[in-house]
């Protein structure tokens, strides 16, 4: 890993620590893609619930297990977990194929040019942030430390799955 990427991946994980020592968290930057079907999605319109974004792409190996295990965190607070997953392959035909051969079920964005990967500081696939109920970034999750993940959403929406 290069030094920049290893500063890159340091700064974007003091932010969010930083700032719930400073303060409240920084606002998630808005997402507006479409999903495969061409439907525009809005981090906004999830106001109210946690929600989880993951940052992927078809080549990437790591990603397949981020997947399944972001499907386990979905199924296990379906009413107040919402998993956006961002596809950043170039091409459709890809992503769909890789949809179908993984039986992924959880919403598909996609956003061919990077734009909000750059917005939220993605150092690397995959990659994940968690934003609470009032559109805050409260945690990220660079390269595949998923345990890490499931821990903090258990720690912030508790033992009640809200069902």
């Amino acid at each position: 890993m290069s030094a920049i990427a290893t500063l890159g991946r340091l700064t974007a994980l003091l932010a969010v620590s930083s700032a719930a020592a400073d303060g409240p968290p920084p606002m998630a930057p808005e997402l507006a893609l479409p999903d495969l079907s061409g439907r525009v999605v809005r981090l906004s319109a999830h106001r109210g619930a946690w929600v989880v974004i993951d940052f992927w792409a078809t080549w990437c190996e790591p990603c397949r297990e981020a997947m399944a295990e972001h499907a386990r965190l979905a199924a296990a607070w379906p009413k107040r977990l919402v998993v956006l997953t961002v596809s950043v392959d170039e091409e459709d035909a890809p992503v769909r194929r890789w949809v179908a051969e993984h039986g992924v079920t959880l919403p598909v964005l996609r956003d061919p040019k990077g734009v909000s990967p750059a917005a939220y500081g993605v150092t690397g696939m995959p990659y994940a942030v968690l934003v609470d109920p009032e559109g805050r970034l409260v945690f990220r999750v660079p390269e595949a430390p998923y345990p890490r993940l499931r821990d903090e959403v258990t720690r912030r929406l508790g033992a009640d799955r809200g069902e």
